[in-house]
């Protein structure tokens, strides 16, 4: 059985849907460590996996997390779209990174880091090239923020700060579904933040500033219109 603690109710915060298999979820088990009254570390942060739709859930044999890991949650789960064995996992942890699963998330692994702690706010993967992956992060604990690119499904990662501030916390990360040159993001900035473009893969950005967008505010949310690809939907906290 799933592990708790006693005192908050389950939730799962994320989903990774199967590519293919939309039966087929995966989400965390998380409890609220916060509220707990006796001040102990979560033990939670576990993966169940449905494979008929949510109708009934089993536990992934091996948790992201050895229980003595401490405070821990699953900030974001992401199966490639290309390969259903292969998903991503962010973990908020004492030791925050990418974690990879090669085997459709029944185990996981620390994927490569950029040799430092992050804070990773989202992950994506380009959608025509999904070895290709970007990682947001902000400047919790005094760590890097910014956005950063892998280019071999998460081995190795490159920052990409070319038209950005030094204190980009990048919150959201969209890619559009048939170029993968073009990228959104959403940054808060003490300088300058807002609605951040791309269209050479992240190697240089411009500040989207005026066009019915608020000034001098942070994104928390970007979407891309599958349906349409030239229309943007931002949301702001």
């Amino acid at each position: 059985s799933i592990q708790r603690p006693s005192e908050t109710p389950p939730y799962g915060e994320k989903f990774a849907i199967h590519p293919t298999d939309p039966d087929t979820v995966i989400t965390d088990a998380f409890s609220n460590c916060y509220s707990r009254s006796d001040g102990a570390p979560c033990v939670s942060s576990s993966l169940i996996r449905s494979t008929d739709g949510g109708a009934t859930w089993t536990n992934v044999p091996n948790p992201l997390f050895p229980d003595d890991f401490g405070m821990k949650q699953v900030w974001e789960l992401l199966y490639d779209p290309a390969d259903a064995s292969i998903v991503y996992a962010i973990a908020v942890a004492e030791e925050p990174g990418v974690y990879k699963s090669t085997d459709g998330g029944m185990t996981f692994a620390v994927a490569g880091g950029i040799g430092s702690p992050v804070w990773i706010n989202a992950l994506v993967a380009a959608p025509t090239t999904p070895t290709t992956l970007y990682m947001g992060t902000g400047p919790t604990n005094g760590w890097l923020p910014g956005i950063w690119r892998s280019s071999d499904a998460a081995a190795t990662w490159q920052q990409l700060t070319a038209g950005l501030p030094g204190d980009a916390n990048v919150r959201t990360i969209a890619v559009h579904p048939t170029d993968a040159s073009r990228l959104f993001i959403g940054v808060q900035s003490a300088t300058d933040p807002g609605c951040y473009a791309t269209t050479d893969s992240g190697d240089t950005w411009s500040h989207l500033a005026g066009a019915g967008l608020p000034a001098n505010v942070g994104f928390l949310s970007l979407a891309i219109d599958p349906a349409d690809p030239d229309v943007l939907y931002a949301g702001t906290g």
